[in-house]
C-alpha cells in the first residue's frame, strides 16, 4: 500500500508530525513495525530528556523532544516535562501518598496534569470518596460525612453533587433531632414532605418498617371493630397530617366493623349511637348509607338525621367523643 510506504519513510526520517497525520487517516498503521519503532523512539527520547533535565540541560532536552513537539497527542506530556517539572513531580508524589485532595487541586491549577496516566486513578479515587460520603450519610454518620465533605469541597470536586449531599445532610440531621425528641409524627411528616429523605437512609428505613408493621396490626384491629385499641396503637401518630388519609380510613373501617357486629347482635341502641358518632366524625359516605339502610330495615325505625346536618371537616374525626380519654 502506498500509504504504508509513506508512513515507513516518515518514521525513518523522523518526520513524526506527518506520520501521525497518516495515522489519523489510516488507523491500521498502528499494526505496523514502523509504528512500534516510532513509539519506541518517543519513549526513549522522553526518558533521555528526563535525565538531561536532571542534569540541568534543558536546552538539550528540548532539542531531543523537538521532533514530537508539534504532535497533538504528545504535546501536553512534553510541555509538562519541560515547563512544569516540579508541579508534575509534586502531583506524582501526592498520588503516591494518596493525598488526593491536594492532587486534585493541582489539576485545577494546572489542567495539563489531567493528561498524565495517573489522572484516571485520581478521578476514580475522588469518585470513591464521593460515594463513601454518600454511604456514610445514609448510615447517619454525620461527623464522618462532614469531614469528608470538607476535603471534597477543598478540592472543588463536583460542587453540584456536594451541594445535594449537604442538603440531604441537613434534612437527615433534622430528622435525627425529631426522632431523638420523640416527635414521631413530625418525623413521618418530614419524610413525606422531603424527597431527599429516601429509604436508603438508615433511620428512614427504620421508621418506614415500623410504620408497615403498625399498619398491619391496625388493619386487624380495624376489622375487629376495636377502635379504642386502634387509638392506643397509633398514639400521637394519629396527628400525622401527611398520613391522615390512611389512618382515617382504618378508623372508619373499625366503625363499620363495630356497627355490623352490633347489627348482628341486634343492639340497635348501640348501632344508633355509633351511626350518629360516625356521621358527626366522618361524614355521610357510601358505606355508612348502606349501614343506615340495614339499621332501618332491621330495627324498623328511621334514623333521625337533622335537616341542617353539615358535613364535618376531614380531620373532625380526631375530636370525636370516642377518641377522648376513657375514664
Amino acid at each position: 500500500m502506498p500509504y504504508e510506504e509513506a508512513f515507513r519513510l516518515a518514521v525513518k526520517e523522523k518526520r513524526y508530525f506527518y506520520a501521525y497525520s497518516l495515522l489519523k487517516n489510516y488507523p491500521q498503521l498502528q499494526n505496523t513495525q514502523a509504528f512500534l519503532d516510532m513509539q519506541k523512539a518517543y519513549t526513549t527520547a522522553f526518558s533521555q530528556a528526563k535525565e538531561l533535565l536532571s542534569s540541568g540541560k534543558k536546552g538539550d532536552a528540548e532539542l531531543l523532544l523537538e521532533p514530537f513537539a508539534n504532535i497533538k497527542e504528545k504535546r501536553p506530556y512534553i510541555e509538562l516535562l519541560l515547563h512544569h517539572k516540579k508541579m508534575r513531580e509534586r502531583f506524582i508524589t501526592a498520588m503516591e501518598e494518596q493525598n488526593y485532595t491536594e492532587a486534585y487541586m493541582m489539576t485545577k491549577e494546572l489542567p495539563l496534569l489531567r493528561y498524565l496516566p495517573l489522572y484516571d486513578s485520581l478521578e476514580s479515587a475522588m469518585e470513591q470518596r464521593l460515594q463513601d460520603t454518600q454511604q456514610e450519610l445514609f448510615a447517619m454518620e454525620f461527623e464522618n460525612v462532614q469531614k469528608r465533605l470538607k476535603k471534597l469541597e477543598d478540592a472543588a470536586y463536583k460542587p453540584q453533587e456536594l451541594q445535594k449531599i449537604k442538603k440531604r445532610l441537613h434534612a437527615a440531621q433534622k430528622l435525627q433531632k425529631l426522632y431523638e425528641a420523640g416527635e414521631f409524627a413530625n418525623c413521618y411528616e418530614l419524610i413525606d414532605s422531603n424527597h431527599l429523605l429516601t429509604q436508603e437512609f438508615l433511620l428512614v428505613n427504620l421508621l418506614q418498617k415500623h410504620w408497615e408493621k403498625l399498619i398491619k396490626k391496625a388493619e386487624v384491629l380495624a376489622q375487629n371493630g376495636e377502635f379504642y385499641e386502634l387509638k392506643e396503637l397509633f398514639g400521637d401518630l394519629i396527628f400525622t397530617e401527611s398520613r391522615q388519609s390512611v389512618i382515617r380510613t382504618l378508623f372508619c373501617m373499625s366503625f363499620w366493623s363495630k356497627i355490623e357486629e352490633s347489627l348482628q347482635k341486634r343492639d340497635f341502641n348501640i348501632v344508633q349511637k355509633l351511626l350518629y358518632t360516625y356521621l358527626e366524625s366522618f361524614g355521610y359516605d357510601t358505606k355508612v348509607r348502606e349501614l343506615i339502610v340495614q339499621y332501618e330495615e332491621q330495627s324498623r325505625e328511621k334514623l333521625a338525621i337533622i335537616y341542617d346536618y353539615k358535613e364535618p371537616a376531614f380531620s373532625a374525626w380526631r375530636d370525636s367523643v370516642l377518641f377522648k380519654p376513657r375514664s
